[in-house]
């Protein structure tokens, strides 16, 4: 589980810089989500299965519940940092959080 806040810059290519505690994730990377609070969430792949999966399972009827997956599964990002831990983040997931 990723614990904390961090402040970080962009690089002058629009990448930004995994903390080191976390930089070493699972060979699959992780997934980048949108928050419900204007933020964003970075989770290991088998957190977002169960996310996924928990999705998936609501009511397709349910017109909130189809707004969730539009937000948190319409707008998730496969990340994998590169050699220097370094992830490029979605310009629409940058907005969402106001990163600048």
């Amino acid at each position: 589980m990723f614990l904390n806040q961090y402040q970080h810059s962009f690089d002058d290519k629009g990448r930004l810089t995994i903390p080191s505690k976390f930089r070493e994730l699972p060979a699959e990377g992780a997934y980048v989500v949108q928050g419900l609070d204007r933020n964003l969430m970075v989770l290991p792949p088998p957190v977002f299965q169960i996310l996924y999966d928990r999705l998936m399972a609501m009511n397709l009827t349910d017109p909130n519940a189809r707004l969730l997956r539009r937000i948190i599964l319409g707008n998730a990002l496969r990340i994998v940092p590169d050699g220097a831990g370094r992830i490029l983040l979605s310009p629409n997931l940058k907005e969402y959080a106001d990163l600048k």
